[in-house]
């Protein structure tokens, strides 16, 4: 581990409070945020925990699910992602038309500030709801619904449109177990032991189950409900603490 000069830190100086109370003061105040952030990360990881276990259950691949809302009956439909997934290109006119953007097993990211350097005329152009897939690393979980505004991808990636059903509920089925597996048996082992090559006609006859509209709606509103407020209270809690230790009451210090 990389260590400290203490020749260099031991001449440095730091800013503390004239008044002891308020020293301890503050020293509490960041103390209890770091409990309130510790005590979000474990609810957040209950959630996501329980709600892995719904869409288990939920998207268990069968016409009638053991668990799901009271208001709904009917049985859930067989649909091939040929039938949802609408294959689409729209390649770019000029360098940097809009922001460059990534495909990862994790999610969506920007690529802003590592571009190789190479022109991206001719990247394809996507738009929040769009599908985003790797075909070499598909059966890893690299694929994703576009969040993050418009943008351009590398043209490698297959990029589609949904039809027929509602684009966030299906947005919860791509990375469950039973896709993934899917994803596996359609994909051809390559060059890599990474990278395999889609089977693009293999993979548009992967059957999914959907319900109809309403109890696609619910559902997915219900799981995004999960991971929004998990998340935000955590943001709001970490980014109060960073306020505070940044930003608090500066002029009240000295420099000793």
């Amino acid at each position: 581990m990389p260590r400290s000069d203490w020749n260099l830190v031991s001449n440095s100086r730091f800013n503390f409070p004239e008044n002891t109370i308020e020293s301890i003061k503050i020293g509490n105040l960041i103390l209890q945020l770091d409990k309130l952030i510790t005590l979000q990360q474990r609810k957040l990881k209950q959630l996501e925990r329980l709600k892995t276990a719904m869409l288990q259950q939920l998207l268990a691949n069968q016409r009638f699910p053991k668990v799901r809302f009271n208001d709904f009956k009917d049985s859930w439909k067989d649909y091939r992602l040929g039938e949802v997934f609408d294959e689409f290109s729209v390649k770019s006119k000029r360098e940097n038309e809009y922001k460059l953007l990534s495909s990862t097993t994790s999610g969506m990211e920007s690529r802003s500030g590592r571009v190789s350097g190479h022109s991206n005329i001719g990247y394809k152009v996507i738009d929040n709801g769009d599908i985003v897939l790797s075909p070499q690393n598909l059966w890893l979980g690299n694929i994703n619904l576009n969040n993050m505004g418009k943008g351009i991808v590398s043209p490698s990636y297959h990029t589609f449109k949904i039809v027929n059903a509602n684009p966030i509920f299906v947005n919860f089925q791509l990375k469950t177990e039973k896709m993934l597996f899917e994803y596996k048996m359609v994909s051809v082992q390559g060059a890599s032991v990474v990278r395999r090559n889609l089977d693009m006609d293999a993979f548009k006859k992967i059957v999914i189950k959907i319900p109809n509209e309403k109890e696609q709606i619910k559902i997915a509103s219900l799981f995004s409900s999960i991971s929004v407020k998990g998340g935000f209270k955590l943001s709001f809690y970490s980014g109060l603490k960073m306020y505070d230790l940044v930003g608090l009451r500066i002029d009240r210090c000295q420099a000793i």
